[in-house]
């Protein structure tokens, strides 16, 4: 549930200046009693999706931000909402309440239908005054935006897009206008242009026969027409100032619109991936939203959730997540080799051969700490996991995707680069997990905190664990200094045959890595063509790939331990280590701690926004 919106003494807004209630219209008081031109953040969910739009008015909140109102698409998120103190608005979705899937996402028939409801969704909210910050439920909100979209010459825009663009110096450059809108996240003020607009919008998804034509694509069809890269010329600014931003004119020529910067509207590769706001030079951003992004099935967006709560933008979980129970966990330095910065100019073949390297390290870590915690009955704590390489659906040089290539390789992997996650929240696990960076969030317990040893044991089968590890069966956190090689299996028949069905499903993984180094790519003869397949497909028109290796081998029985478990110590051999000060916090999030302090005159309201244009 939502922390209660901040108490702050209302404005009185003269009734000729509020917004402009339609008769029949029901809007929440408060809303009702908001000025004109007010800026409204809109997002909508059906109850299946109900975490993620009570997550996304947390964050806004959090965020100081209290203006803010859910389209409900059923009866029961009206419920959810009234019940955790959210404005909210009916959404008339009977046309979808016969969907096939929980994210609706993977129903491409009714994902289709609700894009035509959203677009009529803000088209009320835009004809009563407010300003629209339409958002998707995944997005995740660390700041107020207005000091940007007030700035000179922003003031004269009327739709801000974000987009997939993934190259920061270049959109601080050009805006990346070489790269589709992305309508998660768009801003758009309520004038007649954009009204016209959204009129238009809607009837292209409704009238485009192919299903994939859905929000998204309706809106860069539109943007696309008689669109001629044609900047619009603000009036001179009374202060002097200088456009932090161009201003483009688009739909034939009949609304301004302007991007979003990158710089701090993040997606998912610039803070997940990237890390980009971690370094000194960028500051923190206004908002990440979840794309590049894996893991999520027709029954949940668990890659989405995860990803929230590896960035410390998922507010929703209750204080038990962070109170509650007893854990164990691998030292950071015992989860991965020691680490090896890849240059610039690596390989893509050559990262990959590292990457393999340390899945040699990971999958023998998490299997042995995935054991002792159920023989444990201890929530696993997932160890840490470095990527020497990005995660993508096509070919890389240095394995890393266009416009990323100054990114830092190796980088900790979000858990959907590395995992099956539809699989360990599916599974029948009978332990829970947390995932990797927990035990460095400034919310964990200070019972946990002060309650916490780390551990150096020999290898030990799960009886041998719990007799060893007796001594410390009331301590929270058990951390292991050796976390490879350590199990030797099950004396129990009926855990050694849970353990023997969960390792196969939850251990192993299966990615590639598709390139073009060194390669000729383009219509030249004897060169791979542009858009071709990765990995498999006629020889010169494919991209080769690299592949992820397999998994070790799972022993689940401790009547035939593995070779490693031979003249062991029957007494574990449990040795105290001292758990550094300095613990690696693994988030991506700058606003969990303090990396480095922000030197940032737009944050501080004090100067001029410093996005530079060519």
């Amino acid at each position: 549930m939502p922390p209660p919106p901040p108490s702050v003494e209302a404005e009185e807004v003269p009734l000729a200046e509020r917004v402009v209630v339609p008769p029949g219209e029901t809007l929440p008081p408060r809303l009702a009693a908001m000025r004109k031109g007010t800026d409204l953040y809109v997002s909508f969910a059906s109850s299946s999706m109900a975490p993620f739009a009570l997550n996304w008015v947390a964050n806004l909140r959090r965020a100081g931000l209290t203006t803010t109102v859910v389209g409900t698409l059923d009866a029961r998120m009206a419920e959810i909402c009234e019940a955790s103190g959210v404005d909210h608005l009916p959404i008339e979705g009977t046309s979808i309440a016969n969907r096939n899937a929980a994210n609706l996402r993977f129903d491409y028939g009714a994902y289709k239908r609700m894009a035509a409801l959203k677009v009529t969704f803000y088209t009320r909210v835009l004809r009563m005054g407010f300003n629209v910050w339409a958002c998707d439920a995944d997005t995740g909100w660390m700041g107020n935006p207005a000091v940007f979209v007030n700035e000179f010459p922003m003031q004269h825009v009327d739709i801000f897009t974000t987009t997939d663009c993934i190259d920061i110096e270049g959109d601080q450059h050009n805006g990346c206008w070489h790269v589709d809108h992305n309508t998660g996240l768009v801003y758009m003020r309520s004038r007649q242009a954009v009204l016209d607009f959204l009129g238009a919008w809607k009837a292209k998804i409704e009238s485009t026969r192919d299903i994939m034509v859905r929000d998204q694509a309706a809106l860069n069809l539109l943007m696309r027409e008689n669109f001629h890269s044609k900047t619009w010329d603000p009036p001179p600014d009374p202060k002097g100032r200088s456009a932090v931003r161009p201003i483009f004119l688009a739909w034939n020529d009949k609304i301004k619109i302007a991007r979003l910067p990158l710089r701090y509207f993040a997606n998912g590769h610039t803070f997940f991936v990237q890390r980009l706001y971690q370094k000194k030079d960028h500051p923190p951003p206004f908002v990440v939203h979840m794309t590049y992004q894996y893991g999520d099935d027709s029954a949940f967006p668990y890659g989405k959730r995860q990803r929230m709560r590896e960035g410390r933008v998922w507010q929703v979980d209750p204080p038990s997540y962070f109170n509650d129970g007893y854990y164990l966990a691998v030292a950071p330095e015992a989860a991965t080799l020691p680490i090896d910065y890849l240059p610039g100019n690596v390989t893509t073949a050559q990262a990959a051969d590292r990457f393999n390297r340390e899945e040699t390290q990971l999958r023998t870590v998490l299997r042995d700490a995935l054991a002792l915690a159920i023989a444990l009955n201890r929530t696993l704590v997932l160890p840490r996991m470095l990527c020497y390489c990005d995660n993508i659906w096509k070919e890389m040089k240095h394995c890393r995707v266009g416009g990323a290539f100054g990114m830092t390789l190796p980088f900790d992997c979000p858990a959907d680069h590395i995992l099956n996650l539809p699989r360990w929240f599916q599974s029948e696990l009978p332990i829970a997990f947390r995932e990797s960076g927990f035990l460095s969030d400034p919310r964990l317990s200070p019972a946990l905190k002060s309650s916490w040893v780390r551990l150096k044991t020999g290898p030990m089968s799960a009886n041998e664990a719990r007799a060893a590890l007796k001594p410390y069966e009331r301590t929270r956190v058990l951390e292991l200094a050796v976390a490879k090689d350590r199990f030797c299996g099950f004396e129990e028949r009926q855990e050694a045959a849970l353990w023997a069905g969960l390792a196969p499903a939850l251990v192993p993984y299966s990615r590639h890595f598709c390139y073009e180094d060194g390669a000729c790519v383009g219509p030249r003869a004897g060169c791979i063509p542009f858009y071709s397949p990765c990995c498999h497909g006629t020889p010169g028109r494919s991209f080769p790939c690299k592949f992820l290796i397999g998994p070790p081998p799972f022993h689940s029985s401790a009547d035939k331990p593995p070779p490693f478990c031979e003249g062991r110590a029957k007494d574990g051999d449990v040795q105290l280590v001292e758990v550094p000060s300095n613990y690696p916090d693994l988030s991506p999030n700058p606003f969990s701690r303090q990396f480095h302090t922000i030197q940032d005159e737009f944050r501080k309201g004090g100067g001029s926004f410093k996005v530079t244009n060519a």
